[in-house]
């Protein structure tokens, strides 16, 4: 399936304008193959892995729906399921499969602290996975001083997510990153504390990815203007990439090279990493126009596209990424070990 799915709306505060939904093809980029309106801007898309079809939207107003792209000649409203609503705008929406029961569900994340999971067969329950505002005091002591990172209050933890990403080696398993430049890494099965902290960033965490090549590690991006690596066991960052750029909006492991990831900030700047070549200097860089949103990897390919806040889409094509098969991971875990020894 080629296609590229783009959401499209004002996302400031308390805005309460419409959105829409454009689905591309890459074979015809100057017309979209469909456009969908919604009733609020669209502020995070996921597509399904399992079923394609399948668009997860997250929007401004709080909702969560699931939209069916094939059906392009019912009614718009025979198209998208709505699962249900925060009370603030949506920050992430993804699809996390547990691939041993061939099953995926809709999880997002909210200004207001909810982090839900949705049912999305049957009757459409929701199931808090995490409560953010809870007491969750004795799991962030994580600084030399023994004081708390987040300050209290009325007898609560005020903590402000923004994104998350689940272990590819345990569905229950996630991290998630916070506006106080704090990741934490959580069970689903365990809602009322934090497994641990990992203390690096100064800034919003815009983004973190788990390796898809190495289960133990994974990356983040920050306004802090730098690209850390971590150890899912080690609670400060591995390998620190300092980019140059401000506010570092967006970052992507590339899926056919277990080193190589791609990261953009809010400049317009797209630079490409490989670990094994360099952790100080990127081995590609593109000054690309205006603010960049959001980067991705398309699957299965070393196509990386951007989104701009005036609203295009920029796509690139990233040579000499060849693919490494079975040995992917060794080669990312000597990769890290020959960079930390430097």
């Amino acid at each position: 399936m080629d296609s590229l799915a783009t959401g499209y709306g004002n996302t400031g505060f308390g805005s309460t304008g419409k959105g829409f939904l454009c689905i591309w093809s890459l074979k015809n980029p100057k017309t979209a193959v469909q456009m969908m309106y919604t009733h609020s801007g669209v502020s995070t898309i996921d597509f399904s892995s399992l079923r394609p079809n399948l668009l997860a939207v997250g929007l401004n107003d709080g909702s969560v729906s699931i939209h069916n792209i094939r059906r392009q000649k019912e009614h718009p409203s025979a198209n998208r399921i709505l699962l249900g609503k925060h009370r603030c705008p949506v920050w992430q929406v993804r699809w996390i499969c547990c691939r041993a029961h061939k099953v995926e569900h809709v999880v997002s994340v909210s200004t207001e602290g909810q982090f839900i999971k949705w049912n999305s067969h049957g009757n459409l329950m929701q199931i808090d996975v995490l409560k953010l505002k809870k007491n969750l005091f004795n799991a962030v002591w994580v600084s030399r001083e023994k004081r708390p990172i987040y300050p209290k209050e009325n007898g609560f933890v005020k903590i402000r997510a923004i994104c998350f990403d689940f272990s590819p080696k345990d569905a229950s398993t996630y991290i998630l990153g916070t506006e106080s430049g704090l990741l934490h890494r959580c069970s689903c099965s365990i809602g009322e504390h934090f497994l641990n902290s990992y203390l690096g960033h100064d800034a919003p965490v815009y983004q973190v990815q788990w390796s898809p090549h190495l289960n133990q590690i994974f990356i983040s991006a920050s306004a802090d203007w730098t690209v850390k690596l971590w150890h899912e066991k080690i609670f400060s960052p591995t390998i620190v990439f300092r980019t140059g750029d401000k506010h570092i909006t967006g970052v992507c492991w590339a899926p056919n090279n277990s080193t190589v990831f791609a990261c953009a900030s809010l400049n317009g700047s797209i630079q490409v990493w490989d670990i094994t070549k360099s952790t100080l200097e990127p081995i590609r860089s593109k000054k690309s126009y205006g603010n960049i949103a959001c980067l991705a990897f398309a699957r299965d390919s070393s196509n990386v596209a951007a989104g701009h806040e005036d609203g295009t889409v920029s796509t690139f094509h990233i040579s000499g990424l060849e693919f490494v098969g079975s040995k992917s991971s060794n080669r990312l875990r000597d990769a890290i070990s020959n960079a930390t020894l430097v």
